[in-house]
């Protein structure tokens, strides 16, 4: 069986795929706010379901009061992003395509629902 990072890898990579199949048609803008809009809730949905062995707390500074907050990420969606990149020539494909880094959008959506950190947005998407 598959990993749950595994698994949140290849439904982000299949979401992906079927987004650059569509692009330029008229079924683009549907399947662009699955991709950013639904897919982040889906995989949260599955965090949750399996939650308990994959979630970790990070230390992080908050920058106006410089408080110490603990916020919780997905250890799984960290593993999935090392493995979506991998994947090195639809990314290139999809970011020529919508003119974007592609994974950092996607990064940037997750981190709304809580299921990475701004850290580690910064430090996946300058892995692009």
């Amino acid at each position: 069986g598959y990993s749950m990072a595994r698994l949140h890898c290849e439904i982000m990579r299949a979401c992906l795929i079927s987004l650059n199949d569509v692009l330029g048609t008229s079924e683009e803008s549907g399947w662009g706010a699955f991709v950013f809009l639904k897919i982040p809730y889906i995989l949260r949905q599955l965090h949750h379901t399996t939650a308990g062995q994959t979630t970790y707390r990070a230390r992080e500074r908050s920058g106006e009061a410089g408080e110490d907050k603990s916020v919780e990420f997905s250890q799984d969606i960290v593993d999935s992003f090392e493995l979506l990149l991998q994947y090195t020539p639809l990314l290139d494909i999809m970011d020529a395509r919508c003119s974007c880094n592609i994974v950092e959008c996607l990064l940037r959506e997750l981190a709304k629902v809580g299921l990475v950190t701004e850290p580690l947005v910064t430090l996946y998407s300058s892995k692009r």
